[in-house]
């Protein structure tokens, strides 16, 4: 349903979000905005879907509030993101699940190149670039020019050892 239709259903029996979560900030966000959304609930995230194509700048609003308002207020990490078409907050973010894959597979961070499309204040990419090497990219077709690239110089002999790094020529 629209933000009207959300809270609604929210209180008649999707259980109503407490007081400063980050749906309730969303919603009430939206509503301000008066931009009519989507609500999205998912196990360990809430996320809003404007009804109509919206401006990038409505998405910027929704994430930095919920960033403003939840900052220091949850002991959970959470990550509130422009997702270019919706805004999520998610339980966790990507730097997190970035070391705990490190841990489990007994890698260091000095040896990760993680791929993004979303390193603003408001991406979801954001924290990863504060702790590993990064290529930004704009689609998943770039993604795979650059993997092809890093695997030609590997199989050329190019790889680097622990102190040297690897240049496209």
């Amino acid at each position: 349903g629209e933000v009207g239709d959300v809270r609604d259903d929210v209180e008649r029996g999707g259980g109503r979000a407490p007081p400063g979560s980050a749906q309730e900030i969303l919603v009430d966000t939206a509503s301000k905005l008066k931009v009519p959304v989507h609500l999205t609930r998912k196990e360990r995230a809430v996320g809003v879907s404007p009804v109509t194509p919206t401006v990038y700048e409505v998405l910027e609003e929704l994430a930095l509030t919920v960033q403003v308002e939840l900052e220091g207020e949850s002991s959970l990490p959470f990550c509130a993101f422009n997702g270019g078409a919706d805004c999520f907050v998610d339980v966790g973010n990507k730097g997190l699940g970035m070391e705990a894959l490190l841990s489990f597979i007994g890698c260091k961070s000095h040896s990760v190149l993680h791929f993004g499309d979303r390193f603003t204040d408001t991406g979801n990419d954001a924290i990863t670039k504060r702790r590993f090497s990064t290529i930004w990219v704009a689609n998943p077709r770039e993604t795979r020019w650059f993997i092809k690239r890093l695997i030609q110089d590997l199989e050329q002999g190019n790889a680097p050892d622990d102190q040297d790094t690897i240049t496209f020529q």
